[in-house]
């Protein structure tokens, strides 16, 4: 599995049966951010987030849109 992030290659940190946890790479610029998927051969960017300036903080995903998704299934995602 692979996520991407403003072309970045995010680190995963864990995978588990119903979530990843992965560190935010940095984006050049703010606003609306794709978030691509890859496991295996099929690939997913249907999800996205609003990356704001983390000049002062670190920045931090509240909420991704869908809430989930079956990256086996391609078209649903």
């Amino acid at each position: 599995m692979t996520i991407s992030i403003c072309n970045n290659l995010a680190t995963i940190k864990d995978i588990s049966n119903i979530k990843v946890d992965f560190y935010l790479p940095s984006c050049s610029t703010t606003g609306n951010k794709t978030v691509t998927i890859t496991v295996g051969s099929i690939t997913n960017s249907d999800l996205s987030f609003n990356y704001t300036n983390g000049t002062s903080t670190a920045p931090t995903i509240y909420s991704i849109s869908p809430t989930s998704a079956n990256p086996g299934i391609k078209g649903t995602l």
